[in-house]
């Protein structure tokens, strides 16, 4: 049975992780809000969470001086 007080405790949770940056545990939460009451938005929700979580990621890496090094001499993989 779906209890939307705990889905509506962990949908505020977790967006105040995603505010704090902690977009990890926002997936945590959201994962949690899907399971007690599956919706489109929260599905959708939780993929633009992803997106920031490989946005972050990748310009992390682009930024790494090795990183770039071995892009530069064509030794990473696609």
């Amino acid at each position: 049975m779906m209890n939307h007080d705990q889905s509506d405790e962990a949908e505020v949770e977790s967006g105040q992780f995603e505010l704090r940056g902690n977009l990890e545990e926002a997936v945590e939460h959201l994962t949690e809000v899907i399971l007690l009451n599956p919706s489109a938005i929260m599905y959708a929700t939780k993929v633009t969470v992803y997106l920031k979580i490989k946005k972050t990621t990748n310009a992390a890496i682009n930024r790494d001086p090795a990183y770039l090094q071995e892009a530069k001499k064509g030794k990473l993989g696609a």
